[in-house]
């Protein structure tokens, strides 16, 4: 999460060039509103088939069911962290 593709081994950018490795805009997908979808983030290749199937939504009313927890996908996402001045760097544009 933390590399950027100016510091990504060659290695890692070839297997992305070739569909191996998720790309980094396909990673990025799942940091991105709704938060409901994209959690296959190695190789992306299973990302359609479960997102489509509605595997994910279904996993995550048995978690909820079965703990109590609600995935944060469910609510609308809380930005006020921003507003704190360390937090000042990351603000969305």
């Amino acid at each position: 999460h933390t590399t950027n593709d100016d510091n990504l081994p060659p290695v890692v950018r070839l297997l992305q060039s070739c569909g191996i490795l998720v790309s980094r805009k396909e990673h990025g997908a799942h940091h991105k509103p709704p938060f409901e979808g994209h959690y296959c983030i190695v190789s992306g290749l299973m990302n359609a088939p479960l997102d489509g199937s509605g595997f994910f939504k279904k996993l995550e009313t048995a978690i909820h069911e079965r703990t109590g927890v609600k995935p944060r996908c469910w609510n609308e996402p809380d930005y006020t962290f921003l507003e704190e001045p360390h937090n000042q760097a990351w603000r969305i544009q």
